[in-house]
């Protein structure tokens, strides 16, 4: 028996002996341990302004998501819009489920995918091109303003941005590096999920539909492999189908409320050339310079443009996927919605970034080339710490400026909910946020002012909250003798310390009737 158990526990050292051995190797390839220091840089830079926003108001969308999670898991009455794909709000309902709040919801959703980018950015572009150029690309992802910015929001762009590129990794391992069918299989689960997020997260699948088109021509129809992707990406985007047909009525009515922000919205609005300012916006000078210089390494795509399509030179693939990456995400915004926010663009991240990381890289060689390996080093280091320092301080800035904003909503919503019965209703144009954070039922109302007299009838609100958040109606002030008539003011809310400049006022309705009904 003692032999037995000597046997047990030799085989177990032998056993731990041999993982901790393969640590200790993984940790002494240079470019490993680079990562891993990338990587607490990452973690340590978002814990930073985690911890200094952790108490910040939420926006509308913010509190969109919010809402539908509390919906779900509390019976807050919400009515869920008819635009926004409902994944994002079933992650909060789970977290909220198992007792997570808002803080750690928004470290879970936002600030974790916001890290796992990182080295997900690393590995993807490693295989398209080298350990240098991915070590570089992951790095600015560690301190890109944009991503550290909104992985302090409850927002779907992080997440959603995540999901997409891990379908651009799959595709390229399994479809172009042929490493196992089973990535492209998985390619169509990811394909699925960034649409069920947002549905500009489609943009992913189509970008890499218009790859295979213009590299294989129609002949990636007759991959079995590629069917099974798209058959997999139907099933697991079906649930999300059904759930939105029984809700809404129509699946249509998804697809039109999103993709007819394009036609009619925006027929006559011109085409939105502004849009390529979001690139220097993204990189600042010093990248921008280094992008330009990146630029000039697709010299051999452009000659070789003939060569590329017809003999299929892979070596150029990676080029062309990050060229038609930036070109299909630019027309879209510019020619089809004709407009965007600098979130909207993220996938664009990764290519700008890569071509920065070329570009660097382009003139690092030749200092070394021509002159030495100490000064190609610090050439490379001058210009990621001056990178570095216009990305964060922008960053810092940003953070600073908005991490109070709403905060008067906020406390509105949280006075309500102190000074109300759970079935009581409330008139505001920031319906999100007030449903979040009071948990009442929460209408907007007509601009029409006959029609909100009698919508204040039909639905009988406790409270009508008027802001200088919303653009409201002119009639709707204390100074209106039909809304003074009706309301009294009963609470206030100030952008100043000395209150003399309100930004939200509380009105409570004077023909309010207590409501029984249960919910």
């Amino acid at each position: 028996m003692e032999n037995t158990e000597n046997e047990d526990t030799k085989e177990l050292n032998e056993t731990f002996n041999k993982r901790k051995e393969k640590i200790i190797q993984w940790f002494k390839d240079p470019y490993n341990l680079t990562l891993s220091i990338i990587l607490i840089f990452a973690f340590a830079i978002r814990l930073y302004y985690f911890i200094l926003t952790k108490n910040q108001p939420l926006w509308y969308d913010e509190a969109e998501y919010m809402s539908g999670g509390l919906n779900w898991a509390f019976g807050v009455p919400y009515q869920f819009n008819v635009q926004r794909p409902i994944l994002f709000h079933f992650l909060i309902f789970l977290l909220m489920r198992f007792g997570f709040n808002e803080s750690l919801i928004k470290f879970v959703l936002s600030v974790i995918p916001s890290i796992l980018v990182v080295p997900l950015s690393y590995v993807l572009v490693k295989d398209m091109y080298n350990k240098k150029i991915a070590l570089i690309t992951s790095l600015i992802f560690s301190f890109f303003w944009l991503s550290i910015f909104y992985s302090m929001r409850i927002m779907t762009d992080i997440f959603g941005f995540l999901l997409g590129l891990f379908a651009f990794y799959l595709f390229w391992e399994g479809y172009v590096e042929k490493k196992n069918k089973y990535y492209v299989w998985l390619m169509g689960v990811f394909i699925a999920l960034p649409i069920m997020i947002r549905l500009a997260g489609a943009m992913f699948g189509l970008i890499l539909l218009l790859f295979l088109i213009f590299t294989e021509r129609l002949k990636f129809l007759k991959n079995r492999d590629l069917w099974i992707a798209f058959f997999i990406a139907l099933l697991t985007i079906s649930p999300f189908l059904i759930w939105y047909y029984n809700y809404h009525g129509s699946v249509f009515g998804f697809l039109v409320s999103n993709l007819g922000q394009g036609t009619a919205a925006t027929s006559d609005k011109p085409f939105a050339w502004n849009v390529i300012n979001f690139i220097p916006a993204y990189l600042y000078t010093t990248f921008l310079i280094m992008f330009f210089v990146g630029l000039l390494t697709l010299m051999n795509l452009i000659l070789g443009l003939d060569l590329f399509f017809r003999e299929k030179k892979k070596n150029l693939y990676a080029d062309f996927l990050n060229v038609l990456t930036i070109l299909f995400v630019l027309a879209f915004f510019i020619f089809y919605l004709k407009g965007t926010e600098d979130r909207w663009l993220i996938a664009i991240s990764l290519p700008l970034f890569v071509f920065v990381s070329k570009g660097i890289m382009l003139i690092s060689n030749q200092i070394e080339k021509r002159l030495n390996k100490s000064l190609a080093i610090l050439f490379i280091l001058v210009i990621l710490v001056l990178g570095a320092y216009a990305q964060i301080k922008f960053a810092n800035d940003l953070i600073i400026s908005k991490k109070d904003s709403y905060s008067q909503v906020r406390d509105a919503g949280l006075w309500i909910k102190e000074n109300s019965e759970n079935t009581d209703v409330v008139f505001s144009y920031s319906i999100t946020q007030n449903t979040y954070y009071s948990q009442r039922e929460t209408f907007g109302f007509s601009v029409n002012e006959t029609e909100f007299l009698k919508e204040v009838k039909e639905k009988n609100p406790k409270y009508i909250v008027i802001s200088a958040f919303e653009n409201y109606p002119s009639w709707a002030t204390a100074s209106s003798e039909n809304f003074r008539n009706i309301t009294n003011p009963v609470n206030a809310f100030f952008f100043d310390a000395e209150k003399k400049q309100a930004a939200l006022i509380i009105f409570e309705n004077k023909n309010y009737k207590p409501n029984k009904r249960v919910l």
